[in-house]
């Protein structure tokens, strides 16, 4: 039987799992490349950190919601 471990590492109270790691590196993964997609289209980018904000918070609710 195989059981992954769904933690990366601790440090005293603090535990990083691997869904959070992944969950953060997908939006940090996400804002860079809307970012080269709006400057290749010549787009202010000034609305993405808005954009970033909302879709944090509206995962982390949708998460904790379902």
């Amino acid at each position: 039987t195989w059981s992954a471990s769904p933690e990366i590492f601790t440090l005293g109270p603090l535990v990083i799992r691997w869904y959070g790691a992944f969950l953060a590196l997908a939006f940090i993964l996400g804002f860079q490349i809307e970012k080269g997609i709006f400057k290749k289209e010549a787009i202010d980018s000034k609305p993405l950190d808005g954009l970033l904000i909302f879709m944090v918070i509206g995962t982390t609710v949708g998460a904790r919601l379902g």
